[in-house]
C-alpha cells in the first residue's frame, strides 16, 4: 500500500482521481490524507515543518510506503537543510536538496519524499490545450504564449507563480474546482512526459513496490 500525505484538498483530489486508478491497474492500493495543521484541512499551506514531520512519522509507523505531495513554493523554511538550499537557482535541484534533507531527518526505508516543482499548477502547463472548453480561446492563447518562454512546466515561474499566471489569464479559474479536473483531462502519462521531477517520483514509487512485492 502507498499512503500519500497531501498538502491540501486539491492534492488530495489529484491523488484520488489519478493515482488510485493508475496504481489499481498494478494491483497496488493507494490511500491519501491531508496534513494536520490545526486549521481547516482542505485549505492547504503549512507554516511549520513540525506539522509535516509529526504526521509523516505517524504514517511511517504503519510500515506502508509513505510519500508526500507538497509544493516547493511555500514549503516551510524551518526544514532541515533549508539554509543549504540557497546556492542553486535551478528549481529541480532545490527540490532534490530539500528532499535529501527530509530523508536525512526521516531516515526510514519506507519513506519517499516529494515536492512538486514549483507548485500544483505547474503540472497543468503539461498540456494547455486542455484548458479549451473550460476557458475562452484568448485565455488559452495567453497561457501558451507565456509557456513558450520555458523549457518544461517545472520551470514555469520566473518571479510569477504558475497559479498567478493561470488566474490572471483565466479569471474564473478556481483551483478547488478546476485543478484536479484539468489534471485528469491532461492525464498522468502526459504529465509524466512533460515533468521530469514528477516522473522521477512516480518511478520511485513503482520501483519500490516492484522490489517489495517480489521479495
Amino acid at each position: 500500500m502507498i499512503i500519500v500525505l497531501a498538502e491540501g484538498r486539491t492534492e488530495y483530489d489529484f491523488i484520488k482521481q489519478l493515482f488510485l486508478p493508475y496504481f489499481a491497474r498494478h494491483e497496488i492500493q493507494v490511500k491519501t490524507t491531508i496534513v494536520k495543521t490545526g486549521r481547516a484541512s482542505y485549505r492547504g499551506g503549512v507554516s511549520k515543518y513540525k506539522f509535516i514531520r509529526d504526521h509523516l512519522l505517524d504514517l511511517i509507523n504503519s510500515k506502508n510506503l509513505v510519500t508526500m505531495m507538497f509544493d516547493l513554493l511555500g514549503f516551510p523554511s524551518d526544514i532541515p537543510g533549508f539554509s543549504n538550499n540557497q546556492s542553486t537557482s535551478d528549481p529541480l535541484e532545490k527540490a532534490i536538496n530539500i528532499e535529501s534533507a527530509l530523508l536525512d531527518d526521516l531516515n526510514f526505508p519506507n519513506f519517499i519524499p516529494n515536492l512538486i516543482v514549483h507548485e500544483f499548477e505547474s503540472l497543468l502547463f503539461s498540456d494547455l490545450q486542455k484548458f479549451s472548453g473550460i476557458f475562452n480561446d484568448s485565455s488559452v492563447r495567453n497561457l501558451i504564449k507565456q509557456y513558450s518562454n520555458f523549457k518544461t512546466p517545472e520551470y514555469v515561474n520566473h518571479n510569477k507563480k504558475p497559479s498567478v499566471r493561470i488566474e490572471k489569464a483565466c479569471s474564473t479559474y478556481d483551483k478547488a474546482v478546476h485543478g484536479s479536473q484539468l489534471a485528469k483531462n491532461i492525464s498522468l502519462n502526459i504529465i509524466r512526459q512533460e515533468c521530469q521531477h514528477f516522473n522521477n517520483w512516480l518511478t520511485k514509487l513503482e520501483n519500490y513496490n516492484e522490489v517489495n512485492v517480489n521479495k
